[in-house]
């Protein structure tokens, strides 16, 4: 189930964090701050990912973007929290989304390519959210949108 994060989600997602190996272990604080989305399993309860972003116009931008080690490999959790900012975003007004993927991830690139994003030289990935925008994405979109009015 993805839903938005709250400030009680910020222990979780520290840990989610560190086992994802993102470099977290000095993080102490008990809270998110800003706008995030979470994944937690309907079962369990247990964390799986988060997304962390700021709505803006023109862009609207990815600050983190984490999956727990568990959960990686078929794309499915990070697809669905990107479909969900990507619905956000075009209803605030967003033209487009930009986020950062370390050159390490090339499976993680590969997957944003296909899903319509544009990687400039070095870790820059952008979505365009107009009509410029490649087919990839428009497809994506408007599965995005057709899922979220579900």
């Amino acid at each position: 189930m993805i839903r938005y994060g709250t400030p009680q989600d910020g222990p979780a997602a520290v840990k989610c964090m560190q086992a994802a190996g993102m470099g977290a272990a000095w993080y102490r604080y008990e809270t998110m701050e800003g706008a995030a989305l979470v994944d937690v399993d309907d079962e369990t309860g247990a964390l799986r990912g988060f997304v962390r972003y700021t709505l803006g116009r023109p862009e609207t931008f990815i600050r983190q973007l984490v999956v727990h080690p568990d959960h990686q490999g078929d794309g499915v959790v990070m697809k669905e929290m990107l479909r969900r900012v990507i619905v956000l975003a075009e209803l605030y007004g967003s033209q487009g989304i930009e986020a950062f993927c370390p050159e390490s991830k090339r499976g993680v690139a590969e997957m944003f390519v296909k899903a319509g994003a544009v990687l400039d030289a070095g870790q820059r990935v952008q979505w365009l959210l107009t009509s410029k925008a490649k087919e990839a994405n428009q497809a994506w979109r408007e599965r995005a949108g057709r899922e979220a009015l579900r």
